[in-house]
């Protein structure tokens, strides 16, 4: 892999870490509040019927599964070898591939996990982080550059191509 392509690469795997950290710190201060709202002493039940600490616990450890799941893929993201991808190798997990689909051009970062982020590449382009699961995902596994692939997106099919992927 070129140089450039490998420091794109690279770019968009600081950019997601940068941004998983502050979806860690939001759930952070979520974790704290629930904690709080669980344990105050405006939270005692009134009655028997009264749930509102109860409510906050369960949601103060959820949103600590939450917390420990974002830190968990930073980590592995943080430690995954960045691939090289050229027109004789199968896209796989951490190929940035760009589409085409009704003559609208898109990118994205194709991780295990991760996926919803968009991430600035340029002044003109953002990558999309994409998850292996998604129906997106698993068209793009196996396939080559040049290669089109049909995915059904709200009962509509859709055609991409693959333009170029590093």
């Amino acid at each position: 892999m070129p140089n450039k392509n490998l420091n794109r690469k690279i770019l968009l795997r600081d950019l997601l870490l940068a941004a998983l950290d502050e979806n860690c710190a939001m759930l952070d201060l979520t974790v704290c509040a629930a904690v709080d709202a669980a344990t105050n002493t405006e939270s005692k039940p009134e009655n028997k019927y009264d749930t509102r600490a109860l409510e906050a616990s369960y949601l103060a450890g959820a949103q600590r599964e939450r917390l420990n799941e974002a830190k968990g893929m930073r980590r592995v993201l943080a430690s995954t070898e960045l691939r090289s991808f050229d027109e004789g190798t199968p896209i796989a997990s951490t190929a940035v591939v760009e589409l085409e689909c009704d003559g609208i051009h898109s990118s994205c970062f194709l991780l295990p996990f991760a996926a919803g982020f968009s991430l600035p590449q340029d002044s003109t382009t953002t990558v999309h982080t994409v998850s292996l699961q998604s129906p997106l995902g698993q068209g793009l596994v196996g396939k080559f550059i040049g290669d089109s692939f049909t995915i059904s997106i709200a009962g509509k099919d859709k055609i991409y191509e693959i333009i170029f992927c590093y």
